[in-house]
């Protein structure tokens, strides 16, 4: 299953292929404002990131995080296409 999932990144290393959507606060208000009362409130940016969960029937249950969402998107469409054949053919 594939999923576009918006990830608030707080590491100061973002991924190259990463897209960023948009910033928030470390302390933000209701209204989403920076709050000011603390001195050093900083900007975290939002990143567009793609979800893989992968589950079956066997018990395998695991989520990846990709930081390219496009090529998450790919891969998760070759792999459903890979299944497709795999089932045809047995």
């Amino acid at each position: 299953m594939f999923e576009k999932t918006r990830f608030l990144e707080e590491q100061k290393d973002i991924p190259a292929d990463s897209t960023i959507v948009g910033e928030t606060w470390y302390r933000v208000n209701k209204d989403g404002s920076p709050d000011k009362r603390f001195v050093s409130n900083y900007k975290i940016p939002v990143v567009l990131y793609g979800s893989l969960h992968f589950k079956t029937a066997s018990g395998v249950n695991e989520m990846y995080y990709i930081s390219d969402a496009t090529k998450a998107e790919h891969f998760v469409a070759q792999f459903n296409h890979y299944q497709s054949l795999v089932r045809r053919f047995k």
